[in-house]
């Protein structure tokens, strides 16, 4: 097996995990985003899956260590007494780029995860990258197992790329800063329309699976602009994700063949935004702004991804355009 050769890993050790459900508020993610950005806390990804036909959804955050206790006061209440919680305060983010939709970079990264038995707290994509989120215990590893599955022109070995990157992760947070902004700057926003959406669970016995099926649909000409994933009680790993072609058709089949005792849930007529900078995790606030404004318009994300420097979401067709317009009422956009 030949690696796939991407530019770069990125890793950032010192974060915390939450993540939390909840059947009895419907604005659950609103509520918790806003309690966040009243505490100014940064977030490094946010990910939420909307309730649906598989149950309650989910939102979950990771963030600077030292910021988890202020996000579970902002979290527990919404959760009430038939939501769930979790909580882990050690945490590494490890990051690949660049992904260009393809779906056997995901699914060569998530078969490194199942052949280490990683279950992984949480998947973000953004436009440029994959991160994911493991036990603080595990990233090192993790980042050592990418080579050979992947190649890194600037680094032959995993050695190579440690000492060249020893130092920079405390460069990476010196520079992180927090915008204070009447109105959130954005460089631009970009849609895909015409997207199927789909939503799966797997235990870590399916993972390996998983990965294979989503290197099968490399083979069938698909793309994957939006893949999200998060822990869930019962060692379950909930997954979203769209895929951009016309062979749905063969992808549902490659699912089966692979995934035979799992059933996934798809809705054809779906689209995608993605806001592009400044970075995400800088700025407080964001989050909540982007889903705010799409409640007052009327509208409910299927699902959203905030990594790296992008917020992602999913709506369906017909809501694209007052998504956007939407959005243009509520942040500069600059281009």
């Amino acid at each position: 097996m030949n690696g796939i050769k991407l530019r770069g890993i990125k890793l950032l050790n010192n974060c915390a995990f939450l993540s939390g459900t909840s059947r009895a508020d419907p604005v659950f993610v609103q509520n918790v985003c806003s309690g966040l950005a009243a505490q100014e806390v940064n977030l490094a990804i946010l990910t939420h899956i909307a309730d649906g036909d598989m149950g309650a959804g989910r939102t979950s955050l990771c963030m600077g260590a030292s910021m988890v206790t202020t996000a579970f006061v902002c979290m527990k209440p919404g959760t009430g007494s038939d939501g769930s919680l979790q909580l882990e305060p050690e945490v590494g983010m490890v990051s690949i780029f660049p992904h260009e939709q393809r779906p056997d970079v995901m699914g060569r990264l998530v078969g490194v995860l199942a052949g280490e038995d990683i279950v992984p707290y949480a998947i973000a994509s953004s436009p440029s990258a994959l991160s994911v989120l493991v036990p603080s215990t595990k990233s090192e590893s993790l980042t050592q197992n990418l080579f050979g599955p992947f190649e890194f022109p600037a680094w032959d070995t995993p050695r190579e790329w440690h000492a060249a990157y020893t130092g920079q992760e405390q460069i990476l947070k010196e520079i992180i800063c927090s915008y204070h902004e009447e109105i959130i700057k954005v460089y631009n926003i970009t849609s895909l329309p015409d997207l199927s959406f789909w939503r799966l669970s797997v235990g870590i016995e399916d993972l390996g699976g998983l990965g294979a099926a989503l290197e099968d649909m490399q083979d069938l000409g698909l793309r994957i602009p939006f893949l999200i994933g998060h822990s869930a009680p019962e060692g379950q790993i909930c997954f979203a994700l769209c895929l951009a072609g016309t062979d749905l058709q063969r992808a549902g089949r490659v699912f089966s063949d692979r995934l035979p005792k799992i059933d996934p849930a798809c809705s054809e007529r779906v689209a995608a935004f993605t806001m592009h900078g400044p970075h995400f995790g800088d700025r407080f606030g964001i989050a909540h702004a982007l889903i705010r404004s799409l409640r007052k318009a009327g509208i409910k994300p299927l699902a959203i991804s905030c990594a790296m420097s992008s917020m992602s979401a999913i709506v369906g067709a017909a809501d694209l355009d007052d998504s956007i317009e939407a959005l243009r009422g509520n942040f500069d956009i600059l281009s």
